[in-house]
This record gives structure tokens, C-alpha cells and sequence, in this order.
């Protein structure tokens, strides 16, 4: 059995960060590179605000819940959730199933510590990080999303500890694969070192 204790605001970029918006905005391909420094044809705050709508605002947090459109989303989501308690999230890895799909059926036990994830393309099972060795005493409780689909993808967000920068939380994150809903599903403590290995076990 895994001894747990738990740790104890959504986070918006400040609109008018245009050198931010254009940079990434060329990174993703919206625009060329040669564009940040040539006159535009129509009023620059005006394409400034678009591009920031299409890069910054990948996550819909004006709802009840936050919607993501891409997996990578689940990292953002992490981040602000765990700054709301006492371990900030310092690293993140996407779980990607042996297959290359990101879409998994999600079972974890929150209170054992304990997650594991079912390719819905190859029915590959993996436990994630150190789930394994807990997964005798686990009570399952299968992920379904408020949409109704039991698809979604998985992500994990490591808190480090300052001295050595082993891992000492981490946070199950996961997105609907239909509606883009995001959460966190388990979280656990890591009590042990080394532990960097986990990283690759997500």
C-alpha cells in the first residue's frame, strides 16, 4: 500500500503580448518567419488580435469546464491545476502508445496510487510510472467523460524536488478524445529516489 498525503486560478495570457503571438504564430506556420518585420496591409492590432485568438487561446476556459483542442492541452491544464496546491508541475510527458495513437481508456485507483491506460486502437495496456508495483490493491474506477465517451488522451505533470530534481508528485492529466474536456484524473506522491526514470514510463 502506498502511503499518500495530499498536497495543498486559471491562468490567462495578457492580451496585447503581440511579440509573443507573432513568434509562435510563425513557429506553428500561420505565418512566415520574414512577416514580424514587414508592414501588414491592414491595421496590425487588428491581425495581432486574431493571431492571438488562434495561438494562445488553444483552451476554451469560459465553461463550466476547460476544453482543450489538442492533447498537448493537457499540459497547460497540469500546470494551472497544480499551482493550486503546494507542488507545481515542472515536467510533462504525453502518454503514446507503441502503435503512435494518443486515445486511451483510462482506470486508476487515486487512492493507491495506481493508473493504468488501454490503447482503444490496439488494446495495449500500460501501467503509468510506478502503477505496477501498487496494482494488486487497486479498486478501479473506470474514466468516462461528462459527454459520454470513455476515449481520452493521457498526460503526465512531474513536480520536482529543488535539490537533485527528483520527482515528488505527479498528476494524472487527461482530455476527452471527442469533446476536449480537460482534468486531472490521479495525482500521487513519490516518495522514493531515483525516480527520473518515471519519466519515460508514462
Amino acid at each position: 500500500m502506498r502511503v499518500m498525503s495530499r498536497p495543498t486560478s486559471e491562468r490567462r495570457r495578457p492580451a496585447g503580448e503581440f511579440p509573443f503571438v507573432i513568434e509562435h504564430a510563425a513557429r506553428a506556420g500561420l505565418i512566415g518567419h520574414a512577416s514580424k518585420n514587414l508592414a501588414f496591409p491592414f491595421h496590425a492590432p487588428i491581425l495581432f488580435r486574431v493571431l492571438e485568438v488562434i495561438v494562445i487561446m488553444s483552451i476554451d476556459t469560459s465553461g463550466k469546464w476547460w476544453v482543450g483542442t489538442s492533447p498537448e492541452d493537457i499540459k497547460e491544464y497540469v500546470e494551472a491545476y497544480a499551482s493550486q496546491g503546494s507542488y507545481a508541475a515542472h515536467e510533462f510527458r504525453l502518454a503514446r502508445c507503441a502503435c503512435g495513437s494518443v486515445d486511451f481508456h483510462l482506470d486508476a485507483d487515486d487512492n493507491e496510487g495506481v493508473a493504468r491506460r488501454t490503447c482503444t486502437k490496439c488494446s495495449r495496456q500500460h501501467f503509468l510510472c510506478d502503477s505496477e508495483e501498487f496494482a494488486g490493491e487497486a479498486e478501479y474506477e473506470h474514466w468516462r467523460c461528462e459527454c459520454g465517451s470513455e476515449a481520452t488522451n493521457i498526460g503526465v505533470g512531474f513536480s520536482l524536488r529543488k535539490k537533485g530534481g527528483e520527482i515528488r508528485w505527479l498528476y494524472v492529466g487527461c482530455r476527452c478524445a471527442h469533446c476536449g474536456v480537460l482534468g486531472c484524473y490521479a495525482n500521487w506522491k513519490i516518495d522514493y529516489a531515483p525516480s527520473r526514470h518515471l519519466f519515460d514510463r508514462v
